[in-house]
């Protein structure tokens, strides 16, 4: 039996909030139904999309599915708030890729790391348990979000 991912509104609105904080109202939060991905900050439109049936397939096979579906929500946003800081803070690095036969896989890899380090940086202090969450991905499993 397929369980339901359970967010509720004023948690997403809380999101939105913290979202708006770390990218001075920029980046915005947008449920999307048709994609197949878990949670991904997209650069073109400046936006963190998500799915919630794919977040649940992802929580399941996850080292994080002790967590509650809005502390896993959560600590997934930190992570594509990283990948938006990592863009921020390194552009010449994505320019670099655009402009050379960067390996794509590396220049991957290497975002992800990024992602989780910048993401574990704005962590607020009520939250430091999500610090261990981050320091319990694997590298292999950190192009799973």
């Amino acid at each position: 039996m397929n369980r339901i991912f359970i967010i509720s509104s004023f948690f997403l609105n809380l999101i939105q909030d913290t979202i708006s904080i770390h990218t001075n109202n920029s980046c915005k939060l947008l449920e999307e139904h048709e994609h197949t991905f878990s949670m991904a900050y997209h650069l073109k439109d400046n936006v963190i999309k998500y799915n919630l049936a794919s977040l649940e397939k992802m929580k399941e096979n996850s080292p994080l599915k002790h967590l509650s579906d809005e502390e896993f929500f959560e600590v997934c946003i930190y992570h594509e708030l990283g990948h938006y800081l990592d863009y921020k803070k390194n552009q010449d690095r994505h320019s670099v890729r655009m402009e050379n036969d960067y390996p794509e896989l590396e220049f991957k890899f290497i975002g992800e790391q990024n992602a989780w380090r910048y993401g574990k940086e704005i962590i607020p202090p009520y939250r430091t348990e999500f610090s261990k969450n981050f320091e319990a991905q694997p590298q292999n499993q950190c192009l799973n979000i």
